[in-house]
């Protein structure tokens, strides 16, 4: 295969792929990109192949956040017509100023309240709903077509590129009950029933009558909405938070930079950093484990943290003709909530030794049994990813598959 041209910007998944696999010597499939990109090892990019609507702005940190929103000033006398609708999803294309909205933990979106369309390559951030749509197509190439993810309207899709930061929209059209008009006089009506005013003894008087009935904040007010309504309309857009790409025509690529920063990551790895990626290797082993017993004790109704629970897991391995003693049930409950928890500041770096890893798989073993659930069985593949994702902690199904595969062996080394 040729070296990639310099003339090209980005390359799509399946030459990417192929390209991979020739400088890595070793095949490299759509699926290993997903994946590569779901653990934020590369960059996936989309290509739109239309205009889309966006709000423009960028991420800061949380602690900056307030340095940099402290010094900005409103204007009291302004008309936020996104206030006046009601409705934080709906954005103007007059009137611009700045808004923020937290996106994680420590990040914020600072974004210009208007509406702009944009085109070409971005990337993908990875902060909201765009790891949904990649997670999906995930499993989607793994044959899990059964992945239909719950989208919330607050959520967004968070695209970059090298100058800014954009959360994709899509149009709202509007109710066709409505005629701009209605809409407008809705607005004004909602303000004068906040107001105290009598909507129908104003409505239908000139201007200079009107005046005479308001106070002049009242009709400063209400001019406004009409005038910046009056602008806009018949072309006033209003908008909603976007919650899947599928909604616009792209493309998923990988930049030609992405592909060359991925394999001089490669080649810049030291020889002597290999027993530190087996032992990276090993530690998510542990974590999937980990995982996977939370979830069937969830199913079981076992909570890990009840006082004397070892006893009874005790019991529960030696029904099904298996041994582990009370102490290393303990010793392996105890490490769930340092892996499942968030908060939790207890690291995990010790690989597991082969008979920790057969103790892991035993207990599996009987909370599966407790659970009347086939290991042997294709089906509980399935059932236990499904399990894992309703549980907040979703386990793919190929490190299931690779788990419930190892357990007759470990059973064997553990049978009384």
């Amino acid at each position: 295969m040729s070296k990639l041209s310099n003339m090209q910007e980005w390359f799509t998944l399946d030459y990417s792929a192929s390209y991979l696999s020739n400088i890595l010597g070793e095949q490299v499939l759509k699926t290993d990109l997903y994946r590569l990109a779901l653990d934020k090892k590369i960059t996936l990019s989309v290509r739109f192949l239309e205009s889309v609507p966006a709000l423009i702005g960028k991420l800061v940190d949380e602690h900056d956040f307030f340095t940099q929103t402290s010094n900005q000033t409103t204007d009291d006398n302004r008309c936020d017509l996104s206030e006046l609708c009601n409705s934080s999803d709906l954005f103007s294309p007059i009137d611009t100023h700045d808004s923020s909205e937290p996106v994680d933990d420590d990040k914020w979106f600072i974004f210009e309240d208007i509406a702009q369309n944009i085109n070409g390559v971005w990337d993908l951030t990875m902060l909201g709903l765009e790891s949904v749509d990649l997670e999906k197509r995930y499993l989607d190439e793994l044959g899990e077509c059964g992945y239909n993810p719950q989208r919330h309207k607050e959520e967004g899709i968070f695209i970059r590129n090298d100058a800014s930061v954009c959360k994709l929209l899509t149009k709202l059209d509007p109710s066709p009950v409505y005629e701009d008009n209605a809409f407008v006089g809705g607005i004004i009506k909602d303000f004068f029933e906040r107001e105290a005013i009598s909507y129908d003894e104003c409505i239908n008087n000139d201007f200079d009558t009107l005046a005479s009935l308001l106070t002049f904040s009242q009709f400063d007010h209400v001019t406004t909405i009409i005038d910046a309504m009056s602008v806009s309309f018949p072309t006033y857009k209003l908008y909603k938070n976007c919650l899947t790409i599928e909604d616009y025509d792209y493309q998923m690529v990988i930049k030609k930079q992405e592909i060359d920063r991925f394999i001089q990551s490669f080649e810049e790895i030291p020889k002597e950093s290999t027993s530190q990626e087996a032992s990276s290797v090993r530690d998510e082993e542990r974590t999937a484990l980990l995982v996977l017993i939370e979830v069937l004790c969830n199913k079981v109704n076992i909570d890990p943290k009840q006082r004397g629970i070892a006893l009874s897991l005790v019991t529960m391995v030696g029904l099904m003709g298996s041994s582990l003693s009370d102490d290393t049930i303990r010793k392996i409950v105890n490490q769930i909530e340092p892996v499942v928890c968030s908060k939790s500041k207890a690291q995990l770096t010790r690989t597991l030794t082969t008979n920790e890893r057969n103790s892991f798989l035993v207990l599996i073993a009987a909370l599966c049994g407790d659970a009347k659930l086939d290991y042997k069985g294709r089906e509980a593949i399935a059932v236990l990813v499904n399990m894992s994702k309703e549980n907040g902690t979703p386990l793919l199904n190929e490190r299931i598959s690779t788990i419930l595969s190892q357990i007759e062996t470990a059973i064997c080394s553990k049978t009384k």
